[in-house]
C-alpha cells in the first residue's frame, strides 16, 4: 500500500518494506515476513491410506468418491473429525421418499414453488407412514376408523396449512 502495488500483495515491495520494518524493530525480536508462525486448527482432515499425507481445509471441500491423493493418487479418508457410521451417510426414509416421489409430484403440479412441492410430499409421506403402522399394526382397525395416531397427522396439517 505505501509502494502503490495492489496486484501483488507479498511480492517484492512488500519484501523490502519488510525488510526495513525487522531492521527497525529488531531490537525488539519483531521479523515480518510473508509467512506465520502460529499452529493453524483445521476442521477437516483427510489422510491418504498410501502415502499418509495429509489434506488440511477449514470446510468440507474435499469428497473421498472423487477426489484422490496429489501425490500418489491413493484413496482419501476423512480423519477429522471422524464421520459417523464409518463415512457413508445412510439416507433417512424421508429422503429416499422425496427422491423415489419429487420428480412425479413436480410434473403433477406444474408451476408450484419448491415450497409448495415439500409441503405436498410432506404430507404423502405422512399419510403413507400411517398406512404402513396401521398395516402392520394388525389390531383389526377398520379403514375409516381414525386412530389417534391419524388424529395428530390431521391436526399437524391443519396448523401448517393455517400457517
Amino acid at each position: 500500500m505505501i509502494s502503490g502495488v495492489k496486484t501483488n500483495p507479498h511480492g517484492k515491495e512488500f519484501k523490502t518494506w519488510a525488510a526495513k520494518v525487522t531492521r527497525a524493530f529488531a531490537h525488539r525480536n519483531i521479523e515480518v515476513t510473508t509467512k506465520h508462525s502460529y499452529a493453524i486448527d483445521y476442521k477437516y482432515i483427510w489422510e491418504c491410506l498410501e502415502c499418509a499425507h495429509e489434506f488440511k481445509r477449514h470446510s468440507k471441500s474435499i469428497d473421498p468418491t472423487k477426489h484422490t491423493c496429489g501425490a500418489c493418487r491413493g484413496r482419501l479418508v476423512q480423519t477429522k473429525p471422524v464421520p459417523r457410521g464409518g463415512g457413508v451417510a445412510q439416507a433417512s426414509g424421508y429422503q429416499v421418499f422425496v427422491k423415489a416421489n419429487f420428480q412425479r409430484i413436480r410434473k403433477e403440479n406444474a408451476g408450484a414453488s419448491l415450497g409448495v412441492v415439500m409441503e405436498m410430499l410432506g404430507k404423502l409421506y405422512r399419510e403413507e407412514k400411517a398406512r404402513n403402522i396401521d398395516s402392520s399394526r394388525g389390531d383389526g382397525t377398520e379403514q375409516g376408523q381414525e386412530t389417534a395416531l391419524d388424529k395428530v397427522i390431521h391436526g399437524l396439517d391443519v396448523i401448517s396449512l393455517e400457517d
